[in-house]
């Protein structure tokens, strides 16, 4: 079980790692909406709303959000999948091997989350458009504009994109780690992780539950009511299922 929960430890690292580098994006495309209306570029002029929108879509590339969610979905879900492999060889003394089902599986939740951060991305070149539509029409000053810029970036756009990273990462390991057991054939499962003095009430519940059959923990939700198999006790959860052995725990 210790292997597992360094394999977890390695997971949330390789999180707070993409989330610190999604911070320093959020903050590139906050100065570089700034500059650009102190200097005037929109004030004051009239331009066409599309083109607006186009330098904000360059800004937005040009300020990292598609390299980092990119990188996050590419190396860093790949990391996953090779912890996961190690784990189970260092702690069952053999290299376990995905079904193409699973393999299409873990496709398409890479699919999915690509859907979800570009519409991240979209909704927030919408709100950005808005705050330079609303100063270049004198609807709001610059002093305004400059407020609700950091309004969005800071904390709306930055913290809903980190949860969401969080959440689809830790999702994306869970179910690339249990495909690959019950690929394998474990029918016993464990959920692990730290009980320390942020550990949510459902999380400490699941903890306590020690080993319990495959059919079962597929029956859990969590308050959300999404499947604890795939996304734990809540958003941002740090916790998962692992294969045992037997029912004392023994994995």
């Amino acid at each position: 079980m210790a292997i597992q929960l360094k394999r977890l430890e390695r997971v949330e690292t390789a999180v707070d790692t993409v989330v610190d580098s999604l911070a320093a994006t959020a903050r590139n495309l906050e100065r570089s909406m700034i500059a650009r209306l102190a200097e005037g570029n929109v004030g004051g002029r009239t331009v066409d709303i599309a083109l607006a929108r186009a330098d904000i879509q360059q800004m937005m590339l040009d300020s990292g959000y598609y390299q980092v969610t990119g990188d996050l979905l590419d190396s860093t879900y790949q990391q996953f999948i090779d912890d996961a492999h190690k784990a189970y060889q260092a702690q069952y003394g053999k290299s376990l091997q995905y079904s193409q089902v699973s393999l299409d599986r873990l496709q398409q939740i890479r699919d999915l989350d690509q859907q979800t951060f570009n519409s991240i991305a979209e909704d927030n070149i919408n709100q950005l458009q808005k705050v330079m539509v609303d100063y270049q029409y004198g609807a709001i000053d610059l002093k305004g504009a400059t407020d609700r810029l950091r309004q969005i970036m800071e904390p709306d756009f930055q913290r809903y994109a980190e949860t969401v990273i969080r959440t689809t990462a830790h999702a994306f390991d869970r179910e690339a780690n249990t495909l690959m057991a019950t690929d394998a054939g474990f029918d016993l499962f464990e959920y692990v992780g730290p009980d320390d003095g942020v550990t949510s009430e459902i999380c400490q519940e699941l903890l306590a539950k020690g080993p319990q059959k495959w059919e079962w923990w597929q029956s859990q939700t969590n308050d959300g009511g999404y499947p604890v198999t795939i996304y734990g006790g809540h958003p941002n959860c740090r916790h998962s299922l692992v294969p045992v052995l037997s029912e004392t725990g023994n994995g």
